[in-house]
């Protein structure tokens, strides 16, 4: 019995796990798939060159098809009214080509009279006007601390005194587009003022 219990005292623990084995797989190598994939591309190449080859149909196992013949009488009338058309329709062309011929002047066209305006004219752009004092200010502080060189104008209109928040003077043209756009994107919708 002793033998049998020294037998069954194993120390499972430090024992060594072995993997498991797997069974090799069926799969087939790399170089058939290769040689699959070009055949199958070889034969759809083929299918598309003998289609598109002109004067081949490989559809048409019948041969040509029968044409009913026409009389005579009806062939030789037939014929005298497609050369009358073609006639006429060559004829037409050569009337209709010159009376259909635009002459075209040299002399370059005059320039709008409604001018952009010149780049050398400045502006100032308002971006509010308010009746108080504090409202104009907060506006303009905060104009600066977006960037833009913002001043107070005060004005008076029907007694009352408007105080107007301006950002400028801008020169015209692109400084002017660039600088209402700039404007719109912060939410400062602004009118355009022409100083000079």
């Amino acid at each position: 019995m002793l033998l049998y219990l020294a037998a069954m005292a194993k120390d499972y623990a430090k024992r060594k796990k072995r993997g498991r084995i797997q069974a090799k797989s069926a799969t087939l190598p790399s170089w058939v798939w290769f040689l699959a994939g070009l055949a199958t591309g070889l034969f759809i190449a083929l299918l598309i060159y003998v289609g598109l080859t002109p004067g081949s149909n490989p559809l048409n196992v019948d041969g040509p098809r029968q044409v009913n013949p026409i009389p005579d009488s009806e062939a030789g009338q037939t014929a005298t009214d497609t050369t009358e058309q073609r006639g006429e329709i060559e004829w037409e062309f050569y009337e209709i080509f010159p009376s259909a011929e635009v002459p075209v002047s040299d002399v370059n066209p005059q320039p709008d009279k409604t001018q952009p305006p010149s780049v050398d004219a400045v502006y100032m752009l308002q971006v509010g006007s308010f009746r108080e004092i504090g409202d104009a200010d907060a506006l303009r502080a905060s104009l600066i601390l977006e960037g833009f060189e913002a001043s107070l104008f005060e004005a008076e209109k029907d007694g009352d005194i408007w105080h107007r928040v301006i950002v400028g003077p801008v020169e015209g043209g692109l400084s002017l587009s660039r600088m209402r756009t700039s404007l719109a994107e912060h939410n400062h919708p602004a009118l355009t003022l022409r100083i000079r």
